[in-house]
């Protein structure tokens, strides 16, 4: 019995220090979470959700003057915005969150100084500080636990986007995340820019649209 009484104690040890890295590793943009790129989405995107976001295109995006958690000014869409706008929306807590984070970080760093993204969320000021930390974010999140402007985009869910030009109009909105709505986004924001488009790697994005939980 001795034997295995050593043994015991060692792989205790290697569990700790492997959780130990999970820890240290949390700081950092989590990749792709527990998502596959040929996985079935367990939120798939459905054909009604994209004739619902298509049929925003065109309108106006309800303006909303508000604070983000660290209590900078945050105006989402209206006229007059300094440039086109992607707004995001968070559910707290939702897996697909965390898989479409750094998908959306990278979709940022193509058009760094060209669109300002924010990030809408239904968690509380703490949680979604906590959120930043955790997943790295270095632009506006704003906590809207009532979700008034998730219903006044039609964001039903998690993952769902939009862009919006200058001029307060929503250029296109997005019900989820895949490699092909990724592909959509880079091509309908270069085409608001008036530049060519160029390649975005969408990295591990899966190839069935998933959206998220829903508000």
């Amino acid at each position: 019995m001795r034997p295995i009484l050593l043994v015991v104690p060692s792989f205790l040890a290697l569990a700790s220090f492997a959780g130990l890295l999970l820890v240290v590793n949390k700081s950092k943009p989590i990749a792709n979470g527990t998502l596959d790129i040929n996985e079935i989405p367990k939120h798939p995107v459905t054909a009604a959700m994209l004739t619902k976001t298509g049929a925003m295109k065109a309108k106006v995006a309800k303006s909303f003057n508000v604070k983000d958690v660290n209590g900078r000014t945050v105006v989402i869409g209206g006229i007059g915005l300094k440039k086109p706008q992607f707004v995001y929306f968070v559910h707290e807590g939702c897996p697909c969150s965390y898989s479409a984070e750094p998908l959306f970080h990278a979709l940022a760093e193509q058009f760094k100084g060209q669109v300002d993204f924010v990030s809408v969320t239904n968690a509380s000021k703490e949680e979604a500080k906590k959120w930043i930390n955790e997943m790295d974010v270095d632009y506006p999140v704003v906590s809207n636990p009532t979700v008034e402007i998730m219903k006044a985009y039609g964001a039903d869910s998690s993952a769902y986007s939009a862009l919006v030009t200058t001029d307060g109009k929503i250029q296109k909105m997005w019900p989820g995340f895949s490699r092909d709505l990724l592909l959509d986004m880079n091509h309908e924001f270069s085409v608001l820019l008036g530049q060519p488009e160029r390649h975005f790697d969408t990295q591990y994005a899966p190839l069935k649209p998933a959206t998220g939980c829903s508000f």
